[in-house]
């Protein structure tokens, strides 16, 4: 059963590398939904798009051009990275 089928719309956040909102912080009383395809290619807005067809009120993405000193072309990671980012900081 899909995130927004189980839990209300206010409290989820689903994470899009093409969200505006950068997540600066964990709550751990929301429900964290990783957008991800599987597939080779990237699709742009693919995610953030899903999330608004479903009536998801919040969308964030990792702060990974603001955290790295260099210029990041693709900000897509692999759905195990994404976790992995949200374990180690929350």
């Amino acid at each position: 059963r899909p995130a927004w089928e189980a839990w209300e719309s206010s409290d989820i956040v689903y994470l899009s590398p093409d969200a505006k909102e950068v997540l600066e912080e964990i709550d751990e009383s929301k429900v964290y939904c990783i957008g991800g395809l599987v597939d080779r290619t990237v699709a742009k807005r693919a995610s953030l798009d899903l999330a608004a067809s479903v009536g998801v009120q919040r969308t964030a993405r990792l702060p990974i051009k603001e955290a790295l000193p260099y210029g990041v072309f693709n900000e897509a990671l692999n759905v195990d990275t994404v976790l992995r980012v949200l374990l180690k900081y929350r």
